[in-house]
């Protein structure tokens, strides 16, 4: 009779010991890929004449990214692959105008500024 409370220690201890390795398991699992994020963009600038035109910008990134243009009656930016392409409507007014293409991935932002220039 000595021995039943042994028993039910021991058995305590292994059901423990089983949530123990359960949850290192769980935090192991959640724990964030630190992967460190490369992204570059070439060129980071882009100038336009007056004129409508289209130019492209290259994305190189070891993750997943996106790209935007802040609202814009401009210009305009489509994606195929790691090519962003710009594209920019006429400037028929008497000053330059600016806007900035934006790629990000993660925390990580790259920007190309985009410049068109006025109509003479």
């Amino acid at each position: 009779m000595a021995d039943k409370p042994t028993r039910g220690l021991d058995y305590m201890k292994k059901i423990a010991l089983i949530l123990a390795v359960l949850a290192a398991g769980l935090l192991f699992s959640c724990k964030k890929n630190n992967v460190q994020v490369s992204l570059s963009v070439n060129p980071e600038e882009l100038v336009f004449t007056s004129e409508q035109g289209s130019k492209t910008v290259e994305v190189t990134c070891n993750s997943d990214w996106e790209a935007r243009i802040p609202a814009s009656t401009w210009a305009a930016l489509e994606m195929d692959g790691t090519t962003l392409t710009v594209s920019v409507l006429s400037n028929p007014g008497p000053e330059a105008r600016e806007t900035t293409l934006n790629v990000s991935s993660g925390e990580v932002t790259k920007s190309v500024k985009i410049t068109q220039q006025a109509a003479e």
